[in-house]
């Protein structure tokens, strides 16, 4: 685990890592990050190679949000765009973000499609219509978990000015954000002002190349500023690296010469776990699944403490066999009827014999109640 800033370190400010994958994010969780933040940006660019001009839809950028949840037990911040579409777009997206056991989301103010904040040309609906996004998100917060982060984002300063960012920020917070952020502001002054104007948590984005003057992390906190997200500085650092070891395979027909700026076989192993769950996955008693009609049954193995905070228990089983349960387009479903059951756990693996040595392990289905498993506040 890296050494950390003493302002991190005493958690007098929050950094946050911008991630696009599973395992972006468990790198950053590696290095020692408590928070990362799941980016259109990143996601778009790595899922789709397109930019950041609202082609991902809300069911790509959630189906991407519920693998890194399920990859990491750090907190994880999700770039919900604009909601992509109106407060009841907005309502799907929160009740599933709180559902995987997302930590909080970013609503910004676009109008659709959107694009990158530090972009031109952008534009911004109006006021009233995403207070009315934000209020939606709110009720889904106050309903299901009263920790969950809502961002909201104005987008207003490049098209409108700083007066009316400042004015829809205090018009956000109004309206129960739990924390408001400026996009692109593009002075030092205009950062002291956002701060300074504006009530409640704020904080700033860091794009290298873009519109915001990057400060120090000194700076940042004396203005107000509660956090600071370097969203893209991983994926900008991972693209250098691999074009340079592409053109290096291409140059010298051979990796001899990258070893020091690549991991060993090992260490990748470590972060995606070759050596499989390990001894914290231990065997509780099993739940035998109702018979198919093919007569196939499966298990449930569940272990303590899957997630900080989140007990896990079996309270009831579902049929299924295990070729079923493999396939991803199932999971739902076995979500779905554990959850009618009233039932909370972590799908680890299954076996159809009960006195078979060998447990084929699956990913693990997360299946606890958010609310009940609380992730700390701050950084």
């Amino acid at each position: 685990m890296a050494k950390k800033h003493p302002l991190i370190d005493e958690r007098k400010i929050l950094i946050s890592a911008g991630v696009w994958d599973a395992l972006s994010a468990r790198l950053a969780e590696r290095a020692g990050f408590s928070t990362v933040v799941l980016s259109g940006y990143a996601v778009s660019a790595s899922h789709l190679g397109e930019p950041d001009f609202g082609l991902l839809t809300q069911s790509e950028i959630l189906d991407v949000a519920r693998r890194v949840c399920r990859a990491v037990g750090i907190r994880v911040i999700v770039d919900g765009d604009t909601g992509f579409g109106g407060p009841l777009n907005v309502l799907h997206m929160m009740e599933s973000l709180v559902q995987m056991g997302a930590a909080g989301v970013i609503l910004e103010d676009q109008t659709w499609p959107k694009r990158c904040g530090h972009m031109r040309g952008k534009s911004v609906v109006p006021m009233e219509e995403h207070v009315a996004k934000i209020r939606a998100a709110v009720d889904v917060r106050d309903r299901l978990k009263e920790t969950f982060v809502i961002t909201a984002r104005t987008d207003a300063r490049g098209p409108l000015g700083i007066d009316e960012a400042i004015r829809r920020g205090i018009a956000y917070r109004e309206a129960g954000a739990s924390i408001i952020f400026v996009e692109a502001p593009e002075s030092e002054e205009e950062l002291r002002r956002i701060a300074s104007e504006i009530p409640g948590l704020k904080t700033v984005n860091n794009i290298e190349g873009g519109k915001t003057p990057i400060l120090p992390l000194e700076r940042a906190h004396e203005l107000g500023f509660v956090s600071v997200g370097f969203v893209l500085t991983g994926l900008y650092a991972a693209a250098r690296a691999i074009q340079q070891a592409y053109q290096h395979l291409l140059e010298h027909g051979t990796s001899e010469g990258l070893e020091e700026r690549m991991m060993s076989f090992e260490e990748f192993g470590e972060v995606v776990g070759l050596e499989g769950p390990g001894p914290a996955v231990e065997a509780h008693p099993l739940v035998q699944l109702p018979p198919r009609p093919d007569d196939s049954t499966v298990y449930l193995f569940v272990r303590e403490e899957a997630q900080p905070g989140c007990p896990w228990e079996v309270v009831g089983s579902v049929a299924a066999d295990a070729g079923w349960l493999d396939r991803k387009s199932d999971r739902n479903g076995v979500e779905k009827a554990v959850r009618a059951m009233g039932g909370q756990g972590v799908l680890l693996g299954a076996r159809e014999d009960p006195e078979a040595d060998v447990i084929r392990f699956l990913d693990p289905i997360s299946l606890c109640d958010p609310l009940d498993a609380p992730r700390e506040p701050g950084g």
